[in-house]
């Protein structure tokens, strides 16, 4: 039998590697290649964490089959680090529920958030962007933001949901607000 020190030790040593070996790993996403930079972010009142969306793609350079967008949290509020979504999160508030997915394109809505469509397109120069309808045209999706307004963690309020949009010809960030 080992003495307490030597079990202790060797936890911390195994502890060690694994962690390395985390760290070292992609974070968020499906056996892909997450481009650096994100598509668009969700900010929230709550807190200073928030939700990066980041464009997945295979090692052929074409959206990922089964999860062309990675989604993980930032959490500022505890040193930085990433984490991904917990299973409920992606079940009913931040995941995506895809409708349409091809090499260069997606089509999805957000779990808790199924009247508002988004497409994630590959442009000319080979970059992706986040796409929705509005009724001026169709603007890129550049931040989110969720003002709660009390409720409890698993059945939060939400105030609003405020969307900023980036029109392609003009260069303008518009606002569009959606009131639950």
């Amino acid at each position: 039998m080992l003495p307490k020190r030597k079990i202790i030790g060797l936890c911390f040593f195994i502890f060690s590697l694994v962690s390395g070996v985390f760290s070292q790993m992609e974070s968020p996403g499906a056996a892909g290649n997450v481009i650096p930079g994100p598509l668009f972010k969700i900010e929230r009142s709550r807190d200073a964490d928030k939700v990066y969306y980041q464009v997945n793609l295979t090692p052929e350079g074409t959206l990922h089959p089964s999860e062309p967008v990675s989604i993980y949290w930032k959490r500022y509020t505890r040193d930085g680090r990433t984490e991904p979504l917990t299973l409920l999160q992606q079940n009913r508030s931040y995941g995506l529920k895809y409708t349409e997915i091809t090499p260069w394109q997606a089509s999805f809505y957000f779990a808790a958030f199924k009247e508002k469509t988004f497409t994630i397109k590959q442009l000319s120069d080979g970059s992706y962007r986040v796409f929705t309808p509005t009724p001026s045209g169709e603007k890129e999706l550049t931040k989110m933001y969720v003002r709660f307004a009390g409720g409890s963690f698993l059945m939060p309020r939400i105030e609003y949901v405020e969307f900023s949009l980036k029109d392609s010809h003009t260069g303008l960030i518009l606002t569009e607000i959606f009131k639950p």
